[in-house]
């Protein structure tokens, strides 16, 4: 929606637009997006209000933006937790112990960690062993039709000598018959 306006921003205009980016700063969401909500709201374009933005309101709320920051910080730590929560939960249900070492963690890790990569590896081997089959079939069909044209070679070769001493029977023989 290409909306042209040309007054001035309000004050509730300017805290609607304060309230937004600052709550997807909280919920880690992008500026980019709340300018987008604003505009709809506001009926401006987003590039508008990403200018009324950062030339003027950013440096107005700098405290504001900072406690965001924070929240959002705070909001993804509480989340991370959550999750390893669950995890080490799944972990006692599947019969682990309560407590995971730092030995736990590493052979964990090294039993994770190449695991892609061997798969990889292994259907790559795989691939490059038919291809290399496929090759030396191909190698072995080139040798056999290689000695074949090796025979016939041969073959002609002895047609044309033959031919050759032929000729040059003939040719004493013409030249004989002239002489006589």
């Amino acid at each position: 929606m290409a909306v042209s306006r040309q007054d001035a921003w309000t004050e509730d205009e300017d805290l609607l637009l304060k309230e937004i980016v600052l709550q997807h700063i909280r919920e880690g969401g992008t500026q980019l997006k709340a300018f987008e909500i604003v505009a709809e709201k506001l009926s401006r374009t987003a590039a508008a209000c990403g200018f009324r933005w950062n030339s003027y309101l950013r440096k107005k709320y700098e405290t504001d933006i900072e406690l965001a920051k924070q929240e959002r910080k705070k909001f993804r730590q509480q989340k991370e937790k959550k999750i390893s929560e669950k995890k080490l939960l799944h972990y006692e249900e599947a019969g682990g112990r309560s407590e995971i070492t730092i030995d736990d963690v590493i052979a964990f890790l090294k039993s994770t960690q190449h695991q892609p990569v061997n798969n990889r590896l292994e259907e790559e081997n795989k691939s490059l062993r038919e291809k290399i089959s496929f090759l030396e079939q191909k190698v072995e069909e080139f040798k056999n039709e290689n000695e074949q044209l090796h025979e016939q070679l041969k073959k002609i070769e002895n047609e044309f000598y033959a031919f050759i001493k032929m000729m040059e029977k003939v040719r004493e023989r013409a030249g004989l018959k002239e002489e006589a």
